[in-house]
């Protein structure tokens, strides 16, 4: 069965994450990206968002990370993408 429409993800318009070891932990740092349009700007707030959830609550985070791991062993994640569209909308609500 052919998929109607195969959507392609580009890395080249990635905002990336990192992750480093320390002496007594980790550290987390995002790209320093220009923001230059809406969608720039949502994948740098989500990012710096996994940034700070990382250094704030690591407990949860590397927990989520072992369910991720152990959840597609059982059964593959069938998408890597999420739709946004609908989370912006419900978030303009609230700003009205």
């Amino acid at each position: 069965m052919k998929k109607d429409k195969e959507k392609k993800v580009d890395f080249n318009k990635a905002i990336m994450i990192y992750i480093s070891p320390t002496d007594t932990g980790f550290a987390c740092g995002v790209s320093n990206e220009p923001i230059d349009s809406e969608q720039m700007g949502i994948l740098m707030t989500l990012a710096r968002g996994m940034m700070r959830l990382a250094l704030q609550n690591p407990d949860f985070v590397f927990d989520e990370g072992i369910k991720d791991i152990y959840d597609n062993s059982k059964e593959p994640r069938k998408s890597d993408e999420v739709d946004f569209s609908k989370f912006l909308e419900q978030r303009k609500n609230k700003l009205n």
